[in-house]
């Protein structure tokens, strides 16, 4: 059993990481495919009850190339906890850098695992600049901005924003 004494009484807990999909296909030899490895980033998050609990996901997809006809498609999606009453992150920080920061290096090894013994070995992918990515994404275009919206509640105090 582990010692909570001392563990920060504000904040977000991390309660379950879980990858709904994960999907590698072999394509065959094709002209069209791209010389460099083409890849997309996806990210949503939405409260899942009483705005206590909430969900982020990461979708990550990378295409085919010539040296390696296969492409990759893998969501991961994370479970955090509110704790306390004042944290000192705003939730609209946290869902949108944080949650997918955390989220990441499970979805790197998770590409690695499921590529590992496929016929062109490993896929490694290298970090990435979660801050940059999230730049060019709209927060408001998520499940959760529309929660708050659909419950007509102040979206700069339930996200931060």
């Amino acid at each position: 059993m582990s010692d909570t004494r001392g563990a920060p009484e504000t904040g977000y807990n991390l309660e379950k990481i879980y990858f709904p999909e994960q999907t590698l296909r072999l394509h065959g030899p094709s002209e069209g495919m791209a010389e460099e490895t083409p890849m997309q980033f996806g990210w949503d998050w939405k409260f899942l009850e009483a705005k206590t609990r909430f969900e982020v996901l990461v979708q990550i997809s990378i295409g085919p190339t010539k040296a390696r006809p296969e492409d990759v498609k893998l969501v991961a999606c994370a479970i955090f906890s509110v704790v306390g009453d004042a944290q000192s992150v705003a939730l609209s920080d946290f869902v949108r850098l944080h949650g997918p920061a955390i989220l990441f290096p499970y979805v790197r090894e998770a590409i690695s695992s499921l590529t590992g013994r496929s016929f062109f070995g490993p896929m490694y992918v290298a970090p990435l600049n979660i801050v940059k990515i999230m730049s060019d994404l709209d927060p408001k275009a998520t499940t959760g901005a529309r929660q708050v919206e659909e419950n007509g509640q102040d979206s700069k105090s339930s996200t931060g924003e």
